[in-house]
C-alpha cells in the first residue's frame, strides 16, 4: 500500500513541517488562550520532532542538516512531553522552574574523599557548586535532561548542550525558518 497517497502525493516531511507551522502560528497569536498556547507548542515539537526524524533518515551526514539549530533539544522536548510531563501552561502569574531527567539517565554527582556538589535551579541557569577538600575531582554530569521556566507568560528552555536560554517560541521560530530554507530545495517540498 502507498502511504503516500494518503497524504495527497505530499512527502511527509511537508505534512510535517505544514503541521508544526499551523500550530505554531495559532500558537503565538495574541488572542490565543494559555491553555490553548501550552497545547499548540506541544503539537508543534512533536511536528518539528517528527520532520527531524524524517530528514535524518537520509540526510544526517548533510552539513546542511547538522547546522538546523536547537535539533539536539527539540527530541528532549518531545519526550519529555510524551513521557509523564506534559508541557505547562505558561502564565503571567506561574512562576516555576522544572528540570526533568530520564531515570535510566541521570544526574551523577562523584566525588572523592571529602568532595561533594548542589545543584540549584536558577536563573539563567543551573548553578553547581562544588566543595569540599578534593572539589577539583567532583564531577557534575547531566544526560539529557530538559531544564526550563515558566516566567512572565513564556517558557525559558536552558539549553544544557550549547548553556543558554531561550524562549521556546524562538526556539521553534529558528527551527522552523531554518528547516523551510533547509527544504526549499527539496522538489515534492515545493509541490
Amino acid at each position: 500500500m502507498d502511504f503516500n497517497s494518503f497524504l495527497g502525493g505530499k512527502s511527509a516531511a511537508k505534512v510535517y513541517f505544514e503541521r508544526a507551522a499551523i500550530a505554531f502560528d495559532v500558537a503565538t497569536k495574541e488572542e490565543t488562550t494559555d491553555f490553548l498556547r501550552a497545547h499548540c507548542l506541544a503539537f508543534c515539537i512533536h511536528a518539528c520532532n517528527s520532520l527531524l526524524e524524517v530528514l535524518s533518515k537520509n540526510r544526517s551526514n548533510d552539513e546542511a542538516f547538522s547546522e538546523l539549530p536547537h535539533r539536539q533539544i527539540i527530541p528532549l522536548l518531545r519526550n519529555m512531553d510524551i513521557h509523564g510531563h506534559p508541557l505547562m501552561e505558561a502564565t503571567p502569574e506561574r512562576y516555576i522552574k522544572v528540570l526533568i531527567s530520564p531515570p535510566e539517565k541521570s544526574v551523577s554527582i562523584t566525588a572523592e574523599g571529602m568532595g561533594g556538589a548542589t545543584i540549584q535551579l536558577d536563573e539563567p541557569r543551573l548553578k553547581i557548586k562544588k566543595f569540599g577538600k578534593k572539589s577539583n575531582s567532583t564531577k557534575v554530569t547531566f544526560a539529557k535532561v530538559v531544564y526550563y521556566s515558566c516566567r512572565d507568560g513564556q517558557h525559558i528552555i536552558h539549553d544544557q548542550t550549547n548553556n543558554y536560554n531561550i524562549t521556546l517560541v524562538d526556539l521553534l521560530f529558528g527551527f522552523l525558518q531554518s528547516a523551510q530554507e533547509y527544504l526549499r530545495d527539496e522538489p515534492e517540498f515545493n509541490d
